[in-house]
């Protein structure tokens, strides 16, 4: 059985505690000073909606303002693959994740057409994909394993696992900000990821899987009369 125990704590040499240890809150000098500047603009006072919420939030992580417009946008998105699509609470094939992340890859995806169109770089790396993917087709291969088991019968993946998982993740994000990279966007792509979402979130904020699980792609949500989550496709 895998060791579902979480360490009291990592070694300090460790990437992932480095990492945390170096995480810092928004600037709230920065973050007034945005909110003050947007009621002296010449515009209505919430016209722009979540841009200007945006605005903020960008002002607080620099520490600047006016907030820095990025120049350099990288989006990182991370495929793999969930043992709990074997429990049918996806309508879509799991084929599905390795055929979207190589065309991603490849650049015909939405995200990938979106990307483009404000001139960000997009890197699409392998964590945990349930086949091989071809050689050469542009996706990053830093598989730790083909899938995870399936969270309904058991822990999903090791804590090992987890945390290299993680660090592939902040490594990913150094080499792109050694890179030039002033913003980084982040995303995943799997089938039944919707799953395993909703049981962190759940176990975050301690509230129950029915109240932090929406629809998932291609399917709509209910339950059943026994209260388990049920899906059908649209």
């Amino acid at each position: 059985m895998a060791d579902t125990r979480l360490p009291d704590s990592l070694p300090a040499q460790a990437l992932l505690a480095r990492t945390v240890a170096a995480i810092r809150p928004a600037d709230p000098d920065a973050l007034a000073a945005a909110r003050d500047r947007q009621q002296i603009l010449t515009k209505p006072e919430g016209s722009l909606g979540r841009l200007e919420d945006l605005s903020i939030r960008l002002a607080g992580m620099s520490g600047r303002v006016p907030t820095p417009v990025p120049s350099h946008p990288v989006v990182g998105l991370f495929a793999g693959d969930h043992g709990v699509w074997a429990e049918g609470v996806s309508p879509d094939p799991q084929e599905i994740t390795a055929q979207m992340a190589v065309n991603m890859a490849a650049g015909g995806a939405g995200v990938t057409v979106l990307a483009r169109q404000m001139g960000a770089e997009v890197w699409v790396t392998n964590v945990g994909v349930a086949v091989d993917l071809p050689a050469g087709c542009g996706v990053r291969e830093e598989c730790i394993r083909h899938s995870t088991d399936d969270i309904s019968r058991g822990p999903a993946m090791s804590v090992d696992e987890a945390v290299q998982a993680l660090e592939i993740g902040i490594a990913t994000a150094d080499e792109a900000v050694a890179a030039g990279a002033d913003i980084l966007v982040t995303g995943e792509m799997g089938i039944a990821n919707t799953t395993p979402a909703s049981a962190l979130i759940s176990v975050f904020t301690n509230l129950s899987a029915a109240d932090v699980t929406g629809r998932g792609a291609s399917a709509s949500t209910g339950w059943s009369a026994s209260g388990r989550l049920t899906w059908r496709a649209r």
